[in-house]
């Protein structure tokens, strides 16, 4: 278990093989699979560009309504993070928590092989096994920092299901 959980857990079935809760079907696809099928449309990726500050209103990935289902900042020509917001309806029935993941891709690594991965969840609880409360959420730990790169993900706030989430510089985190 521990070697096939490593770097999305349960929270896309092309990673984990299993489900979460096994009388449930597994968790719907991240982002990250979602843009390479071509199922999210150009319109529902935030683009923010390194040292840019935008919030961003984020719709839970798997709701039918239309809106920002991801948001992508790009690091390099093939590494960048999605930010994506997982809430459990629809395909996301069965999720082991819920809130905002950040992942990490790289489209240089082809597959998972030698320690090296295309997509790794940034894990807001790394104590908590395989990935369970590997989100971000309001009154957990609300914000993820890159300092190397320059980014800081700040969730502002949680309006039902949708957060608003601050992209910007980690001096500007800070300074609030």
């Amino acid at each position: 278990w521990a070697k096939i959980l490593i770097n999305m857990g349960y929270w896309d079935p092309l990673s984990s093989h299993f489900p979460y809760d096994r009388e449930l079907p597994p968790a719907g696809l991240s982002s990250w699979t979602k843009l390479r099928l071509g199922w999210i449309a150009a319109e529902q990726v935030a683009l923010v560009q390194p040292g840019e500050t935008a919030t961003v209103r984020l719709e839970p990935l798997s709701a039918p309504q239309a809106g920002t289902k991801v948001i992508k900042i790009p690091l390099t020509e093939t590494s960048y993070y999605l930010v994506e917001n997982r809430q459990p309806l629809g395909a996301d029935a069965n999720l082991p928590s819920q809130g905002v993941l950040v992942l990490y891709a790289d489209d240089k690594v082809e597959e998972c092989r030698h320690g090296k991965t295309p997509v790794r969840i940034m894990d807001a609880n790394p104590e908590a096994p395989n990935m369970m409360e590997a989100a971000f959420d309001i009154g957990k730990k609300a914000v993820y920092i890159d300092a190397l790169n320059n980014i800081a993900i700040v969730l502002v706030k949680k309006d039902g299901l949708v957060y608003e989430v601050l992209v910007t510089t980690p001096d500007q985190v800070k300074n609030q």
